[in-house]
Parts: C-alpha cells; structure tokens; sequence
C-alpha cells in the first residue's frame, strides 16, 4: 500500500500544483483533486475510510477533511499549535517578533499610546493575528494610520476577543520557506526579497543549519514548515502547517518523498495500535 493525495484546485500557483502531481505520479502514488467549496460543504469519498491519504489545500478544505474523515494522517494542520501563543514561548529565542504584546482585539484602540510608547519604532508598530487561520493579514501600522488600519482588520470579522500580535517592526532583507519532516530540513525555497515576492529552489547553509536547530527544539506537527528571514540575524518569521502552506519553489520531489514516508509511517503506527487493542 502506498499513500494518497488529495489536492484542492485553484489554492495555490498552477505550476506549483502541477508540479505537485508530477512528483505524486512519478513516485508511483495516486492523486485526486478536488474543488473547494464553503460552508462545510466538501464531501470526501474519494479514497477508502481506512486509507493513508495526504490532503493538501486551502485552512477550509483541511479543516473539513479532519471533520469529516478517518484517513491517516488525512491533513497534518493542528491550528492549535500554529497559534503564536502557543508557539513562541517554545521556539522564543529564534523568533523575529521576540519583543511582543498579545492583546485582545477590542483593546487596540484604547491601548494606542501604550502600544507605541511600548514597541514604536519611527512612528511604527507590526501587527498580526495570533490565530492560524490568518484572520487578517500581519502589517506594519503607522501612527497616523491607526484607526484606519484597525477598522480595516474588522473587516474581516474579527472578534473583540480575539487575540492580536503587536510587536516592534523589523527590517528583512531575505525571507525563505522550508520544509520539515521529523525535525529534519527536508528543502527550501526564497519566497522574498526586501518585500518583493522572489522565488529561488534552494536555502544558503547557513539558513539550512539554523532551521534544524528550529526543528529540532520543538516540532508542532510530524510535518510542518518554517518560515525564516534575514534581518541583520537569522530569525524565525512564523511556521505553518503542512497541508495549507504553498511550497514555492521547494524542490516538489523531496517534499512528496519525504512526507508520503512519514504519511505511511503514522499509518501503520496507527493501525498497529489499532491490533494491539483488538
């Protein structure tokens, strides 16, 4: 038995899905696709209850697929752990936003003064949300800006209680994505340059060698990525999980290889349980 993907279409860069495929089929796996479709609407009878599927998709597709299926591993997206209040106390000393306040949402207006006398820098402060599904997106907010920015996260209905990163802003020179599968690097790509989307297969060693030290600290899911950058240092931007993160331009070989393995793995570890209890 050999594992299976199931893709979502239209999630991310058609050439990167396609290459997805490419390296699934020439690996001698099977592939499927499907089309996302919301309100909890996605019906998941493509494989066998009791197959070792590896779904890889949009947070709503995943999420859905952990919901509604038995497959193994089926998504490894755990949001909990791609919180960042759950996240930065362990990985703390790699972090780029490694002086930060986490505040509720609704609190943000009234705390403005404190906020900038606290971590402003130039008139400026970094925010983002501690979710994992991203309810905005994480933006530098100048001073004269912030009651326009703050309503503008609103937009996405956000929650007052909902928690927001608030941290000094950094500049970053590189930012690369890598892939990590049992706290080993497995391939990584530059996915920007000084703000500018740039993409490039491969990690400079120097990236590569911290980013095992990363994985090798604390792993929130047998298969993630991790987000780095240059800024002065090397930092830790963020990590994500596996099965709703874009691979840019990670070699798609390695990735399939590497993550159909440890898909079998915890499949026959389950099952095997599933023996011992019987």
């Amino acid at each position: 038995m050999k594992p299976k993907w199931l893709l979502e279409t239209d999630t991310f860069d058609k050439n990167i899905e396609e290459e997805i495929k490419e390296a699934v089929t020439s690996q001698g796996m099977e592939y499927k696709v499907i089309d996302y479709v919301p309100f909890d609407g996605l019906v998941f009878d493509q494989y066998a209850p009791d197959d070792c599927v590896i779904a890889h998709g949009s947070l709503g597709m995943t999420q859905q697929c952990l919901r509604k299926t038995q497959w193994v591993p089926g998504a490894w997206c755990n949001l909990k752990h791609f919180k960042c209040h759950h996240y930065y106390p362990r990985l703390n000393k790699y972090l780029l936003n490694d002086e930060y306040i986490i505040l509720p949402y609704g609190e943000l207006m009234r705390q403005k003064r404190f906020i900038y006398r606290t971590l402003g820098y130039d008139d400026c402060v970094f925010m983002r949300p501690d979710s994992g599904f991203k309810n905005f997106t994480g933006k530098v907010v100048y001073r004269g800006d912030y009651a326009k920015d703050i309503e503008f996260f609103g937009f996405y209905d956000v929650e007052p209680e909902e928690l927001v990163i608030v941290a000094e802003p950094r500049r970053i020179d590189e930012e690369w994505r890598l892939v990590i599968v049992d706290k080993k690097v497995v391939t990584g790509s530059l996915y920007k340059y000084r703000g500018v989307p740039q993409l490039e297969s491969g990690c400079p060693d120097d990236v590569i060698e911290f980013a095992t030290k990363v994985a090798e600290t604390w792993q929130p899911e047998k298969c993630w990525v991790l987000d780095v950058c240059r800024a002065i240092n090397l930092r830790v931007v963020e990590i994500n999980s596996f099965s709703s993160s874009g691979l840019y331009a990670c070699d798609k070989f390695k990735v399939v290889e590497a993550v159909s393995k440890a898909a079998m793995d915890e499949w026959q570890e389950y099952h095997l349980d599933d023996k011992e209890e019987a």
